[in-house]
């Protein structure tokens, strides 16, 4: 998982999975990005261009998904 990924998870995390409230939380947190994350962004931005925020707002939609289905796997656990 890159250091990307974690700030998305970090972000739904303290939006309890609401993609629309983590957003600025998700922007605030790669307004300061380490070392590390500035390659994730640096690659994000130049392969999207212009259209970083949208994609950002694309991909928070999918790891909120993704958030909710493991929220729910933990509260009903398969027999």
């Amino acid at each position: 998982m890159s250091l990307l990924d974690d700030a998305f998870w970090e972000a739904l995390d303290a939006a309890r999975g609401d993609p629309d409230a983590a957003f600025p939380i998700l922007k605030t947190k790669l307004a300061r990005p380490s070392r590390a994350l500035i390659q994730d962004l640096r690659w994000l931005r130049s392969r999207y261009a212009d259209d970083t925020d949208d994609i950002l707002k694309e991909a928070l939609g999918r790891f909120a998904e993704k958030w909710r289905a493991r929220r729910d796997e933990e509260a009903n656990p398969s027999p």
